[in-house]
């Protein structure tokens, strides 16, 4: 159809055609309303109360023994040297057994061959015994309580040189003492470097014997004498 006022054979310019308004216009889909959230069905049945089998899950047993414990190769002998005894003029050495777990004995020889008091002198030699128990750890490795029994028996000259007057007496006593210390081993599964030290308090029950010479006086196994440090710090090896 030609338009009103527009000459035969002319050519009309076709108009754009603008969009319906967006509240006009077709839905690209049909809209469906959102479906409901639906659980899972229980084991047995179906969405449509279709029986389903329940799948297979095998008993759960015990769980698997623990592998037992690798008891270390290094270290049940420890033979170590005290350094510290030399300050009283003593010469100590400990030999240490590891028994079971954490229980070791322990045995320690001492060669007296002097005093660190003036005046006097003593020769002799001790020998202790103690059976250790390790808190934590086994024997050689971890902190440890110590009892120990033992005996010292040694000559004691006493002299007064200005006066040339000096008083010689044989002194032995048995010793009881407890302590706590720690070991421990450096070193590889064959041997190692043993470090071992503790303290503690030690009883000398023997009769006391008093020297005197000139101007001198000491007096072995008193009242204040009887008990005695027990210190020691043992360097040595472990295998």
């Amino acid at each position: 159809m030609q338009s009103p006022g527009v000459p035969p054979g002319a050519w009309i310019e076709p108009q754009p055609q603008q969009p319906a308004p967006y509240s006009q216009q077709p839905a690209p889909y049909p809209q469906q309303p959102a479906p409901y959230p639906q659980q899972p069905p229980p084991y047995g049945y179906g969405p449509y109360g279709q029986y389903q089998p329940v799948p297979y899950q095998p008993p759960v047993g015990p769980p698997p023994p623990p592998l037992p414990p690798r008891e270390p190769s290094c270290c049940r002998f420890g033979i170590r040297f005290d350094p510290f005894d030399l300050l009283f003029r003593r010469l100590s050495f400990q030999t240490e057994v590891g028994l079971w777990g954490p229980f070791s004995v322990e045995a320690e020889t001492t060669w007296i061959f002097g005093s660190p008091t003036e005046n006097l002198d003593t020769t002799g030699g001790a020998l202790m015994g103690s059976v250790l128990v390790y808190i934590s750890g086994r024997y050689l490795e971890g902190f440890y309580a110590k009892a120990s029994v033992g005996f010292e028996s040694f000559e004691a000259v006493l002299t007064d040189e200005p006066l040339q007057k000096s008083t010689t007496a044989d002194v032995s006593s048995p010793i009881f003492g407890i302590s706590i210390g720690s070991s421990t081993v450096f070193g590889g599964d064959d041997f190692g470097f043993n470090l071992a030290g503790g303290v503690g308090i030690g009883f000398a029950t023997g009769e006391p014997v008093t020297l005197q010479a000139g101007r001198y006086e000491t007096v072995f196994y008193d009242k204040s004498s009887s008990v005695q440090l027990l210190a020691s710090l043992g360097l040595g090896i472990g295998f």
